[in-house]
């Protein structure tokens, strides 16, 4: 019997027994309006894959951006750490690390979730900004609030992507399901003009062979 889709049925499967049953229909005299009735929504369906490819890609880059200005993030807080280390090493009695991290440590800080770090490193510039303008160390806060804005920028960026993935995801869906019915649609229509034992040889019989480990499946059919 012919293998119909199923919602499970990923769109590689959709798009692969959708395109043979355009080919086969195209050599039988009389089948080929089945195949124009199909043709659209495998071409929408097609389109939506690959939105949907790079939209995951775009994500996926996103990501990456993140993580990239949180190691920078991280950085930065440990050079300040340093710096303000070295100053009172240099400046005895001043004690301005444990006014600028209260803990006595970065890791409090570059530990936290990178979604919630970027607050805590303001809260850091702003003790620095309270030293005055005319301290040697007030110009690191602008230094841990550049990296900060960086680091929101990318996460809203992220946020984004993975908004506009999960949309073309649904619209993916969605066009799998139209696919899916045109299939059964132009099934039901072949029964109708052809019979039934005509029918079945306009539809492919699902994958045609697999070897010992990997299932292959034949190039798609340009439409």
């Amino acid at each position: 019997m012919a293998s119909m889709l199923r919602e499970k049925d990923s769109t590689d499967r959709h798009l692969n027994l959708s395109y043979r049953h355009v080919r086969l229909c195209n050599m039988h005299k009389g089948a080929e309006i089945l195949a124009s009735n199909i043709k659209p929504a495998i071409q929408n369906l097609a389109s939506k894959q690959e939105n949907t490819k790079q939209k995951q890609l775009a994500r996926e880059e996103a990501y990456d951006d993140v993580i990239l200005s949180d190691v920078n993030l991280d950085n930065c807080v440990k050079t300040v750490f340093e710096r303000c280390k070295q100053f009172d090493r240099d400046n005895v009695g001043e004690n301005i690390l444990p006014r600028i991290f209260p803990e006595s440590k970065f890791t409090t800080i570059t530990e936290l979730n990178r979604y919630e770090e970027p607050a805590a490193v303001n809260l850091v510039a702003v003790r620095l900004e309270n030293l005055g303008p005319n301290h040697p160390l007030f110009g690191l806060a602008q230094e841990l609030r550049n990296q900060t804005a960086a680091s929101l920028t990318a996460i809203e960026k992220l946020r984004q992507a993975e908004a506009a993935e999960k949309t073309a995801l649904t619209e993916e869906n969605l066009a799998r399901a139209a696919l899916r019915k045109q299939f059964e649609l132009n099934y039901l229509e072949a029964r109708k003009i052809f019979g039934k034992e005509q029918a079945e040889r306009l539809f492919p019989k699902g994958t045609p062979y697999t070897t010992k480990n990997t299932e292959e499946n034949p190039p798609q059919i340009t439409i």
